[in-house]
C-alpha cells in the first residue's frame, strides 16, 4: 500500500497491498491462468504477519526482513505458524503442504525453507524455472489440492 496515499483505506486484502514488481508479475500470471480455479492455493509471506492468505486484510506497515529494527516476524513464529496453523475454509494444515513454489528473493526462500524444515514439503525456487512453467509440471506430478504456492 502506498504510504503517501492519504485516501487509501485503512485495511485492504493482502493481494492488493503489495506492489513489488515480482509480486505483481506473479499475481497477474496467477490470475490470467486462473490458478485458483484449478484448486491451486497461495499464501503471502509478510515480514509483519508471516504466512497470510491473499484475501487477509492488512493495514499499512513498514516492516522488512532486511531491517531487524523494523520488527519483522521471527523465524520461530514462522515455524510455529507452519506447525500449528490451518488455512482456508477446508482447514488445511500448513505443515501438510506437499509442494511449495516460492517466488521471492533469497531471504524469503530461506525463510520458507527454514519454517518448513520439519515437514516433508518439497520447496522449489520458482525463479529457477523459466516463465512459471513450474505449475504445469507440478500439476502433472501431484493433485492440485496438494500443491501450494507462496
Amino acid at each position: 500500500m502506498g504510504a503517501k496515499d492519504k485516501n487509501a483505506p485503512s485495511y485492504i486484502p493482502a493481494r492488493y497491498a503489495y506492489c513489488g514488481e515480482d509480486f505483481l508479475k506473479f499475481s497477474q500470471w496467477f490470475e490470467e491462468n486462473q490458478m485458483e480455479m484449478k484448486s491451486f492455493r497461495w499464501l503471502i509471506l509478510s515480514a509483519k504477519y508471516g504466512y497470510i492468505e491473499p484475501w487477509h486484510p492488512i493495514g499499512k506497515y513498514d516492516v522488512s526482513f532486511h531491517d531487524i529494527s523494523s520488527g519483522p516476524i521471527s523465524d520461530e513464529m514462522l515455524y510455529s505458524q507452519v506447525m500449528k496453523q490451518k488455512r482456508w475454509g477446508d482447514a488445511i494444515w500448513l505443515k501438510d503442504f506437499k509442494v511449495i513454489v516460492c517466488f521471492g528473493n533469497k531471504t524469503y526462500f530461506r525463510k520458507v525453507h527454514e519454517s518448513f524444515k520439519d515437514t516433508n514439503t518439497k520447496i522449489i525456487d520458482g525463479y529457477t524455472l523459466p516463465e512459471f512453467q513450474t505449475f504445469s509440471r507440478i500439476d502433472k506430478l501431484s493433485s492440485a489440492k496438494e500443491t501450494r504456492t507462496l
